[in-house]
């Protein structure tokens, strides 16, 4: 599908994608692609430049398939093509075939990232900031133009709106394929590696507690149960639970690397590829440094550190580091922000 991202109508257009589904395989289970081809060129104006990225983006659906010279019905074709023509684009059953087919190739994440949208906390839109999107993925944008799953809002220039008919949908279906893609990419983004060390039994009961911690800073969440530990799920994801910022993400954009300690300082071992992982994700990456002593303490709050990269590598402050072993010590007391 990476060779369809690219153009504008790279994807078609909806009567395209009608004409395919409610005429010609309405009478047809099977045939040529270069007739369907011709038969397009000559009688709908403008598909030739088109039409290729529409067989492939059916194909990639299960709608048709594409078999050498051939083109047939697939295994999603009859769910689409009992809804109608003209309910067609206005159901969710094309969407959510869409999007899942997205999340599998792993651009769901890229095209709704924390950078991307957002929740008006007034009008409930949920927007999205066209001009953030990779180049190429527009082809997709403009396709969810096209067949009226965005419109254009008064929310400033290039800001686009999930129409309010798909809204829930959006919400209850598509919002948790998108936090599951992010522990997923990063473990095609890490396959080759693990975790220098294995987690101890106090590091897990760390885990559990940051994990039931931010769960009760955010109590009322409407995903509250994407906050969850993922370091059993996929040890090379260089952290440990995944959260969100505020009540008002809707995308996972907290992600938590665990570190628990004993005595007056602040001491742990922090890993190449966890530095590497902070690094990368900036200010969405926070350390939680959690003093075991203190976890049965509900109202223990623990140090947290945003971007703690930059706070351990660039900024002038507090830490020691031992470079041979990357050990990281700050004594405890030492004025900080917890934030």
């Amino acid at each position: 599908m990476s060779d369809v991202t690219l153009g504008a109508d790279s994807l078609g257009r909806p009567s395209d994608i009608g004409f395919l589904i409610f005429r010609l395989f309405a009478v047809s289970e099977r045939t040529p692609m270069s007739d369907v081809r011709n038969y397009c060129v000559n009688h709908i104006y403008g598909v030739g430049e088109r039409i290729d990225g529409v067989f492939r983006l059916l194909d990639a659906l299960g709608v048709l398939l594409v078999s050498g010279n051939q083109l047939s019905r697939g295994p999603n074709f009859s769910r689409l093509a009992s809804l109608g023509e003209d309910r067609l684009f206005e159901d969710t059953a094309f969407y959510e075939l869409l999007f899942r087919m997205l999340a599998d190739k792993e651009l769901l994440r890229e095209i709704f990232s924390t950078t991307h949208i957002r929740k008006d906390d007034r009008s409930g839109l949920i927007s999205l900031t066209r001009s953030k999107i990779p180049m190429r993925l527009n082809g997709f944008i403009t396709f969810l133009v096209n067949v009226g799953f965005f419109r254009k809002a008064d929310l400033g220039k290039g800001v686009l709106v999930i129409r309010e008919t798909f809204s829930e949908f959006f919400v209850d279906r598509v919002i948790p394929l998108i936090n599951r893609a992010v522990a997923k990419g990063r473990l095609s983004l890490a396959g080759l590696k693990q975790r220098i060390e294995a987690q101890e039994q106090s590091g897990r009961e760390a885990e559990l507690f940051v994990e039931v911690y931010e769960k009760r800073r955010l109590q009322g969440h409407t995903f509250i149960s994407e906050i969850r530990r993922v370091s059993d799920e996929n040890v090379s994801l260089g952290y440990d639970v995944q959260s969100f910022n505020s009540r008002q993400s809707l995308l996972v954009d907290r992600f938590i690397e665990v570190k628990s300690f004993t005595g007056n300082e602040y001491r742990f071992i922090w890993t190449r590829y966890e530095v590497e992982v902070a690094k990368e994700f900036g200010d969405a990456y926070f350390l939680y440094l959690v003093d075991k002593a203190r976890m049965a303490d509900t109202s223990y709050q623990p140090l947290i550190m945003q971007n703690p990269y930059r706070e351990v590598f660039d900024d002038q402050g507090p830490w020691r580091i031992d470079p041979h072993s990357w050990l990281i010590i700050r004594k405890v007391g030492t004025s900080n922000s917890v934030r």
